[in-house]
Formats: C-alpha cells, structure tokens, sequence
C-alpha cells in the first residue's frame, strides 16, 4: 500500500491528481475555506486569529524543532525572544532556523481559512545584538494554550 500526501489549494490537489492519471480523490474536496475569524490589527501589523491560528497548528503535525520554538516562546511570552535563542532550542544553525521560519510561513500560507497580509509572529530587529527577536502575538499563544502540545 502507498500513501500519497499532497499539499496545496483544492485546486492545485485536483490537478496533481489528474496529473497523475488519478480521477477521482479518495475523499472530497471542499473548495470552501473554513471559516477563520476577523483579523487582529495593532495598527501595524495584522495578527493571525484565534480560529486560524487553531487551524495553523493542527492542520499538520508539528516537527520537534517547531514544538521547541513554539515552546520557548510560549514560556517567555509576551516577551521577544533573540534568534540565537531560538537556534539553541532548535539545535539549528542561523540558515537552517531561517528555514525553519520559512516552513512555518509556507505552512501558514497553506493553512485553509487564514487571513490574507496577517502574521504569525512578532518580530524586531534588535540594532544592538545584531538580531531578530521574536514573540507570539496573543491570538497564537492562547490556541497553543488551548492546544496543549506541551
């Protein structure tokens, strides 16, 4: 038996899928997003909502190294935590938790429901260490709270 795991719009599924030679999925694709919730807006940035942020962290299961960043943050929340950091809690080098951010945009962006412009993260560089610092914004540390992965 294989498994085959697409990721992508009910779109881009259907296509890959006949792109296989594969007619009909095993289970339907609904081309409706669920519905997520209204965005939070400090005015600068637009945060993930509560809804979404649920839908983003169950929607996949979360990797080892993104449990242990969600983690840390967790812990030091409302606080913004430096990248060097968040490197040593992953075991990760600065090109690996680049991409280890990256993975968790792209997993964002795939997530059905979430807001179009919002962000997942509270981020500033830090002129004095060199240095992104990072935090959660409300919406996402109350689902993880509601989650409990940890």
């Amino acid at each position: 038996m294989k498994a085959l795991i697409l990721d992508g719009t009910p779109e881009e599924i259907v296509r890959a899928y006949q792109g296989l030679g594969i007619n009909q999925p095993a289970a339907p694709i609904s081309t409706e997003p669920p519905i997520a919730g209204p965005v939070i807006n400090d005015g600068e940035r637009h945060y993930i909502s509560l809804q979404s942020a649920k839908l983003f962290l169950t929607r996949r299961k979360l990797s080892p190294e993104q449990l242990a960043l969600f983690k840390h943050l967790y812990s030091h929340h409302p606080d913004l935590v430096p990248a060097a950091d968040l490197q040593k809690v992953t075991k990760y080098t600065p090109a690996q938790f680049s991409g280890l951010m990256g993975a968790l945009g792209r997993r964002m962006w795939h997530t059905p429901g979430v807001e179009e412009g919002v962000v997942t993260d509270l981020f500033k560089w830090d002129g004095q260490s060199g240095q992104y610092r990072y935090g959660l914004p409300d919406s996402l540390y109350q689902a993880l709270r509601d989650a409990k992965l940890f």
